[in-house]
């Protein structure tokens, strides 16, 4: 594998890697859609509203009401802002690339 595309794969995760939930918080814009990783192994999913010091509050949705819950970093494993457009994006270059793999496949037995 070539080390561009080895460092390109890699990088995400080196940006990651040693931020504290708060330094993760306050890069994440209020209003945007989070995905928060607590150190009981459990997650939540919601909106965040308030960034502080100490906790931010989110937003989630229980039953067909809103709740807003403050969470303090000290509890937080991880805070990661959700993007549905990389998600369309990514599920759609496996289609194709899968799509592109059975054509190759398929040209390929016909060779012979």
């Amino acid at each position: 594998m070539p080390k561009a595309l080895l460092t390109l794969l890699l990088l995400p995760a080196l940006l990651l890697a040693g931020t504290t939930p708060a330094q993760q918080a306050a890069r994440i814009p209020p209003g945007s859609t989070v995905t928060v990783h607590l150190l009981d192994r459990t997650h939540l999913q919601g909106r965040l509203l308030e960034v502080r010091a100490d906790d931010f509050d989110l937003q989630t949705a229980r039953g067909n009401r809103l709740e807003t819950i403050a969470i303090r970093y000290a509890d937080t494993r991880s805070l990661k802002a959700d993007n549905p457009q990389l998600r369309r994006r990514l599920i759609g270059l496996l289609i194709a690339g899968g799509l592109f793999g059975l054509l190759i496949g398929t040209a390929a037995t016909g060779l012979d």
